[in-house]
């Protein structure tokens, strides 16, 4: 019997010690509709949950109407244009380079906005899609991400 003891006590002990590692991490995201249309912001890892910090369209945002989460990231449309708080599963992580690469896609030929911070120039490096992407006509960047449209799929490299 003196042996469950010891047992229990390792148990809450690793319990206790690596919790740090499943925290889910927290960052600030933008993800904006243009257009009115459809968009998807990738998130590195996948959305536990998510809340509306700041509105910056006039058009409304409106949880699981004008935006949602759904695996790794955050979806808006009709027009909403907002910073969501994300929850991850991801442990806490240094910011992204802006000197990195990122992947940015057009889901189903729609226009994406892929929000990754500040971006002072892009350049594509690797295109993944068929269709074909053109700077200023099927992607471009923003001082805050990359945008595709009409299929275009690729890798990128920021400054």
């Amino acid at each position: 019997m003196p042996l469950l003891p010891s047992v229990v006590a390792a148990v809450l002990i690793a319990l206790v010690a690596s919790p740090a590692a499943a925290q889910p991490s927290q960052f600030t995201m933008r993800c904006e509709s243009r257009n009115y249309g459809y968009s998807f912001c990738a998130s590195d890892g996948r959305v536990v949950s998510a809340n509306l910090l700041r509105q910056r369209s006039s058009a409304p945002c409106i949880l699981g109407r004008t935006w949602g989460w759904q695996g790794n990231g955050i979806w808006v449309s009709d027009g909403c244009e907002a910073e969501f708080a994300v929850q991850s599963n991801l442990p806490n992580r240094p910011p992204p380079s802006n000197a990195g690469h990122v992947v940015c896609e057009s889901h189903e030929y729609r226009y994406n906005f892929c929000a990754v911070g500040r971006v002072r120039s892009a350049q594509l490096v690797e295109q993944r899609s068929r269709a074909p992407c053109i700077q200023g006509r099927t992607w471009g960047w923003t001082r805050d991400g990359i945008w595709v449209d009409q299929g275009c799929e690729g890798v990128f490299r920021l400054r």
